[in-house]
């Protein structure tokens, strides 16, 4: 499938592709290159919500502090 790149850097992904990987608008991808080859990954929910646990060490009630950061996440996607 060919596809062209406009002035900002942008290409569009065909719908055929969009439709059978999921990938809607705001679906964030994973954009890698190897050799000349762009490889454009849609990003999983896990691998989204993996990242949201990221940072300082967590104290207290750690089930409590995911369960309220999975709840947020989940709000804000849906």
């Amino acid at each position: 499938m060919k596809v062209k790149v406009d002035k900002k850097g942008r290409v569009s992904i065909p719908a055929e592709i969009r439709d059978k990987l999921g990938i809607k608008e705001g679906s964030e991808l994973e954009v890698t290159y190897d050799h000349e080859k762009i490889i454009m990954k849609p990003l999983s929910k896990v691998d989204e919500y993996a990242g949201i646990f990221k940072g300082p060490k967590l104290e207290g009630d750690t089930d409590k502090v995911f369960y309220e950061a999975f709840e947020e996440k989940v709000k804000k996607d849906y």
